[in-house]
């Protein structure tokens, strides 16, 4: 009987040790999480310190345009199946979560291994073996970023258990999803791609500005002015006939 007794009370203490730590698995993973943002905000996705500003190459080497090479093509991939991995674990998290935390909380490891994935294409798309450009860099730092933000406030709100409340939980995996979807269909590849999609953002502000200015120049100099020292100013949008001229 003695024994029977300790038996059942090691058995016992291991189930409440086990319990234990299936409830610090979110809290666990979110700390890491946290880690990994902090890594890939400090990437230097401007190549600064590869660039020779004093020598003959000031800028950054590119081994690709138009195609891929091997080893870039191997980093979008990392990058699609992190996502993929995100995606396909993050609607069994929130719902599991929302049944039990601790059964929940087993796919906060799978969440992480996901990020881990996409936070090592970012590293290797910041290689200076890779060759990629500084747009390059930018979106697919802003798109991991992005997306490990996105898991963390889900994970998160299991942690301080506002996930629990309406619909707060599906509400954050939905954004989960939106990020994998960018990385999977909208992050440019490659540095012809991304070249052309930052240039094409700049053409379209500079487009917009122009606009605004031809509109408001259109609306001709302000029937109300003021002077201020002797300075014409005009009223609302409406530049004075001064600054007109």
């Amino acid at each position: 009987m003695p024994n029977n007794k300790k038996s059942s009370s090691a058995n016992t203490k291991k189930v409440k040790e086990k319990a234990k730590a299936q409830k610090n698995l979110n809290a666990e993973n979110l700390e890491a999480l946290q880690r990994l943002s902090a890594a890939l905000k400090s990437l230097d996705d401007k190549g600064s310190t590869e660039c020779d500003v004093d020598g003959d190459n000031p800028g950054l080497s590119l081994f690709h345009w138009r195609e891929l090479d091997g080893e870039a093509m191997h980093a979008y991939k990392i990058l699609n199946d992190g996502a993929e991995l995100i995606k396909a674990t993050s609607t069994k998290y929130t719902l599991m979560g929302k049944i039990n935390l601790d059964d929940g909380s087993k796919f906060a490891e799978e969440l992480r291994q996901g990020c881990e994935l996409i936070s090592t294409g970012a590293l290797l798309v910041h290689q200076p073996t890779i060759g990629c450009a500084r747009s390059t860099r930018k979106y697919v730092k802003y798109h991991a970023r992005s997306t490990l933000a996105a898991v963390i406030s889900l994970i998160e709100s299991f942690v301080n258990l506002k996930a629990l409340d309406a619909n707060v939980g599906a509400q954050k995996t939905g954004v989960v999803w939106s990020a994998c979807d960018d990385i999977i269909s909208k992050l440019p590849k490659g540095n012809r791609a991304s070249m052309r999609r930052e240039m094409f953002t700049w053409v379209a502000d500079c487009n917009e500005t122009m606009q605004e200015f031809k509109e408001i120049v259109d609306l001709g100099a302000a029937s109300g002015q003021n002077s201020i020292d002797g300075d014409s100013l005009g009223s609302g949008e409406q530049y004075s006939s001064d600054e007109l001229e």
